[in-house]
């Protein structure tokens, strides 16, 4: 005869087969017409300081090798590994940007409009969606990764 000590505390059967499910998506993309985005041109005016260039200038170099490493993967001929290191070499970035408009709002005059746009990879059949928030961007890029 077995006694019991005290409840249950084994893992329920649904908890199981919950962690052990794998769910696959494409990842996200970059449309063309948002490729052509340059956050030196956008903050032309008051990016004029060598760090502050240097900065934008970092930002969009990581976000065009983000954009290759995309384009490259519809092809299969890049690794899923070299797309998450572009996005987590972009999204510090990104990162930098917001805390800066933030901290200095007067620094967040725009010469020309950032549009990104993306399109999800959970849906069968991809739509862009288009937004001019930074914050868009990051969650896009934090998605990619």
């Amino acid at each position: 005869m077995m006694d019991n000590i005290g409840p249950n505390l084994s893992h329920p059967a649904a908890l199981t087969r919950l962690t052990s499910t794998v769910l696959r998506f494409r990842c996200p993309n970059i449309s063309s017409a948002s490729q052509k985005l340059s956050y030196v041109n956008s903050f032309r005016t008051v990016g004029k300081h060598d760090t502050t260039f240097k900065a934008f200038k970092e930002a969009d170099s990581n976000r065009n090798h983000l954009i290759k490493a995309l384009s490259s993967s519809k092809s299969k001929q890049v690794s899923h590994e070299s797309i998450a290191l572009a996005a987590s070499r972009y999204i510090p970035n990104i990162n930098q940007i917001l805390v800066t408009c933030r901290v200095q709002p007067e620094n967040a005059q725009l010469d020309k409009r950032l549009v990104f746009e993306w399109s999800s990879g959970i849906e069968a059949k991809p739509r862009f969606f288009k937004s001019e928030a930074l914050m868009y961007e990051l969650v896009m890029t934090i998605a990619t990764e």
